[in-house]
Order: C-alpha cells, then sequence, then structure tokens
C-alpha cells in the first residue's frame, strides 16, 4: 500500500483530519483549490505535502492503490495514495431575495453576525466565511434581535445551531432581548434540544409559524420591521428589532459534483457527496477507500461535524491494519466468455471493474454485490456461491411438500443479506406461524439476483418466488434494489406472455427490522398461491 492519504478539503474538518493522521505518523499531501491556507493547522514537512491551488483532473486505481491526477500551476503531476478523504467547506449563502430584504446594519446575514461576534469575545460555534461584506452590525446599541430560521422550508441543523447559539450569546453577554421566528426547527441532533431549552431558559422568545408568515420591510435607514399573527396568542404583533438576522441556505462546495464524478463516488440530490444510506458507515462511500467528511458529505451539525473528522482518520488507520483485503469475494471473469461489451463496467456501483484492454476486476475493490455477474448478458462473469446451480439448490432444498397434508404452496425468498434476510431472522423468532412451504435463501445483494436464478427456483419444484429487498435509496450497492426491481417485473410480465400466472412472482423492499411486516408479506403470498394451485412451471 501507498501509505499516503490525500484529503481534499479547505477548512476546519479537514485541518482535524490532518492533526489525527500526522499525530499517528501517517503520511498527508493536501489538495486545496485555492491559496488560503489559514485554516490549516501544520505547515509542510516530512509528513505533509500542500498542493495549492490544485485540482483533481483523474483518479486510477483501487483502494490501497490510487494513482490521483493533479493539475497545478499548469502543470499535470501525479500522486500514489492508499486513501482519499473528501473534506470540503459548503457555500453560505443568505436568504435576503427571499424575505424582500437588502443587508445593511439593521439587517445581516447569520455569518456576518457570527464573524462579528467571534471578533467581540470569540465565538464557539462559528463558521469559515470566505466572503464577508463590509457591513457590519452594531451590537453595542442593539437592545433587540430577531432570528429568521426556516420560515421559507425545512430548517438546517447546522443553521439552527448557530441560530440558537448566537441568540444564547447576545441574551447572556450582550444584554440583548432575541426572538426566534420559525417555521419547522430542526432540534434533533446531538445537544441542540439541550441548547433550545438553554436559550428559552436565557429569555429568547419562539415564535412559530404554520399557516402563515409575517410580513416585513425595512424603513428608509435600513432597520427592518415584522408584523404577524402569533397562532397561540391569537393576537397581532409588530416589531421593529434594532437587528434582523437572516437564515442562509447551505449548498455544496463548487466542483464538488465535478469531483465526485472524476472519483467515482456517487451523490445525494443536493450534490453533496455520499448518498444518505444506512447500510455505510458514516463516512464511507460507494468506493472503498475513499471517505467523505464533514459538510461534504451532508448537512450536519457543528458537532457531527467535528465528530466525522476522527472517523475519517480512523477509517484510514483501519484500512492500514486490513491491509485493504478484499471483503465478501470477488467475481471472476470467463475468458473466452468475455465480448468487451463493458456492461460490467458501467453497472458496478464499487468501481471494482477496471479497463486494460478487457474489462478486468480489482479484487480489492470489490464488495461481492453480483450486480455484474447479473447483468452479463454472456454469463461470462461468476461469483463462488451465487452460480444459477448453487442457489438452485440452496432454494429447493426440502421443497417437497409435508406427507399426508393437502397442497402445501412451496415458496422461495430470495433474501438481501443486510435487510430481508435479518428481517426473517425477526420473524423466525417472534412471530407465532409462518408459512409451512417457506424457504428463505440469502444473497449478498438483490441485485446480483439473475433472472437464471428466478426461473431456476420455478424449475425445482417452487410454486412462488419472493424477491425481497432493500427500501430505495438504503441499498448498500447504491442501485442494487433497482436492479432487482426491473429484473422481477420484466420476468413477471414474460411468465404472463406466455401463459402463466405473473402472480407467483413478486417484489417487495424491507428493512432489517420489519420482521412481522415479513410474515405478513410470506403470508399474503401464500394465501395467493393457495388460490393458485401448484404452478405448471416445473416442467419448464
Amino acid at each position: 500500500m501507498a501509505q499516503q492519504t490525500l484529503i481534499i478539503g479547505n477548512g476546519p474538518c479537514a485541518g482535524a483530519i490532518i492533526c489525527d493522521l500526522k499525530a499517528a505518523g501517517a503520511g498527508v499531501i493536501l489538495a486545496v483549490g485555492g491559496e488560503d491556507l489559514s485554516w490549516c493547522p501544520h505547515t509542510a514537512d516530512d509528513h505533509l505535502e500542500i498542493l495549492a491551488p490544485a485540482g483533481i483532473v483523474g483518479c486510477r486505481g483501487s483502494v490501497g492503490n490510487f494513482e490521483v491526477i493533479l493539475m497545478r500551476s499548469g502543470d499535470r503531476i501525479s500522486r500514489a495514495v492508499d486513501s482519499i478523504i473528501v473534506a470540503l467547506e459548503p457555500i453560505r449563502t443568505a436568504e435576503f431575495s427571499l424575505y424582500g430584504l437588502s443587508e445593511s446594519k439593521g439587517v445581516c446575514s447569520l455569518s456576518r453576525l457570527l464573524h462579528v461576534l467571534e471578533g467581540a469575545q470569540g465565538h464557539p460555534h462559528r463558521t469559515r466565511t470566505p466572503d464577508l461584506q463590509p457591513v457590519e452590525p452594531a451590537l453595542s446599541d442593539c437592545r433587540h434581535a430577531v432570528f429568521l430560521t426556516g420560515l421559507a422550508g425545512e430548517s438546517n441543523p447546522l443553521v439552527a445551531e448557530e441560530t440558537m447559539a448566537a441568540a444564547l450569546t447576545l441574551q447572556q453577554g450582550f444584554g440583548v432581548q432575541t426572538y426566534v421566528l420559525t417555521g419547522n426547527l430542526k432540534v434533533a441532533d446531538d445537544g441542540l434540544e439541550s441548547l433550545c431549552r438553554d436559550t428559552k431558559t436565557a429569555g429568547t422568545v419562539y415564535v412559530k409559524f404554520q399557516q402563515s408568515r409575517p410580513d416585513m420591510g425595512q424603513t428608509d435607514d435600513g432597520r427592518a420591521w415584522l408584523t404577524f399573527d402569533d397562532e397561540l396568542a391569537g393576537q397581532r404583533f409588530r416589531l421593529s428589532p434594532d437587528l434582523l438576522v437572516v437564515d442562509e441556505v447551505i449548498r455544496p462546495a463548487p466542483g464538488l459534483k465535478d469531483l465526485a464524478r472524476i472519483l467515482g463516488i456517487d451523490s445525494d440530490e443536493a450534490g453533496f457527496v455520499q448518498s444518505d444510506n444506512v447500510h455505510r458507515s458514516v463516512v464511507s462511500t460507494n468506493r472503498r477507500g475513499i471517505f467523505a467528511a464533514g459538510a461534504s458529505r451532508a448537512l450536519q451539525s457543528i458537532t457531527a461535524r467535528g465528530l466525522d473528522g476522527a472517523n475519517a482518520a480512523l477509517a484510514v488507520h483501519e484500512l492500514r491494519d486490513t491491509g485493504g483485503r478484499p471483503g465478501d469475494g470477488a467475481p471472476k471473469i470467463r475468458a473466452g466468455h468475455c465480448i468487451r461489451c463493458l456492461t460490467c463496467y458501467r453497472v458496478c456501483p464499487h468501481r471494482a471493474i477496471q479497463l486494460n484492454g478487457r474489462p478486468e476486476v480489482m479484487p480489492e475493490a470489490c464488495e461481492g454485490c453480483g450486480i455484474c455477474v447479473a447483468e452479463c448478458p454472456r454469463e461470462a462473469m461468476t461469483l463462488d456461491g451465487q452460480g444459477r446451480s448453487a442457489l438452485a439448490v440452496q432454494a429447493t432444498a426440502d421443497l417437497a411438500a409435508p406427507a399426508g397434508e393437502s397442497f402445501v404452496p412451496k415458496m422461495v425468498a430470495f433474501c438481501c443479506r443486510r435487510s430481508a434476510a435479518a428481517a426473517a431472522e425477526q420473524a423466525a423468532c417472534f412471530e407465532p406461524e409462518l408459512p409451512k412451504g417457506l424457504r428463505v435463501v440469502e444473497i449478498p445483494c438483490a441485485g446480483g439476483l439473475s433472472q437464471d436464478h428466478i426461473l431456476a427456483a420455478f424449475k425445482h419444484r417452487a410454486d412462488g418466488v419472493l424477491v425481497l429487498a432493500c427500501h430505495d435509496g438504503n441499498c448498500h450497492s447504491e442501485r442494487g434494489n433497482r436492479y432487482a426491481r426491473r429484473r422481477t417485473e420484466q420476468i413477471a410480465d414474460l411468465l404472463g406472455r406466455i401463459g402463466f400466472e405473473s402472480d407467483r412472482l413478486r417484489y417487495h423492499s424491507l428493512a432489517a427490522n420489519m420482521g412481522h411486516e415479513f410474515a405478513e408479506t410470506t403470508r399474503q403470498f401464500e394465501r395467493r398461491l393457495l388460490e393458485l394451485g401448484p404452478s405448471r412451471l416445473t416442467s419448464c
């Protein structure tokens, strides 16, 4: 392994990771898009190489042996690293236009207030704000301050925390009466509910809006005014605060989408790297050895962002302890069968297929999901334990109807290891009755289930087949459940076209804790199979 970590970052979270890795004697390469390094806690030395300004233009290889191509001052350079951490700070934009306001001495953004508080007495919740405007709110003359947060949409936990922390500082440190006008204040993250209570104890007044929004505007001297109906008191109020603080929207860092494409990692709907996936550890991405930390991966509270730095450094240490060894096994490509259609290269969610004249599997990068095996049109790929014959044996063993009984539907449930299989175990422990003819077959990922697997189960005496996968957005392989759903629908349609009952094949999504739902799904399926009778597909 290269024993160096590339950090692509530009703020406190990246700085914390550098400190942790250097303390352990690890080599670090820092790539920064700009020249501002005021946030960086270290200067270049034998354990830290700083490339600034530099941009990532290419990435090859896999965990333990990435080759990253960078452009620096017009020169193309490359570095070999064993791991990569993305820790870029987001962009914050004040919502002045949303409220019909403009910045003045009486109206400022949350970032501007935090900057002023830091200069006045040090603010524990300050975030980096690179582009501050020259307008400074005057706290010495301020007696009343109003904060707007989450009025136009869902509040952000980070903005909510900074809002409440600033309100508490004004109340306790400056004797300012503060008001927080909000629609839906997010206080679910660690410490936020306690912080909310502290502000109320200090005297902050919260006004919640559900059905309406306050009217607001500015006077000629720039001060704001607000009128609103208190939905609880049933009275109309008017506020003319000395300071109105406008909340902000947080967006991904510029170029983060392009960086994700170059590194081959997934993004969420907002454009932050690493989708919101319950089957991954907090800093993991879809690629082994590439991690996302801090605000690069999601909108988080300040406390959670601080922990991310430590989690990312720990993930690198664990990676080196294991030597980047393969996880669940990797498929093999059979010589003479591959026609280089590149299907495996396109569908692999973990970027474990590289092109070297022909497709090659990188075992250290593979998660063993089997999607490439199921999607290969030439059956050129094999995965130990997941071949057609192997799963058919598992699926059909002991499927004979109990002696002396009337028709008992023989059912095969192909269950994703990370979701439905765990739900099946839970159901077996706590549910009084599961179908007698049920056979559960655990598979690494529902996306690895091929047409041959399903038809083999029917051919070997199954009266019905269930494909049970993760919920949308929670597949460890990101899109494995989508492949499974599509394949199940296609085969069901095919069965209907050739005269067999398409109801004998069904797809459902389950989470690991849904044992009751697993039992109910299988019982409903059994009732339908009793109506249909024995399958005629066993003779195919």
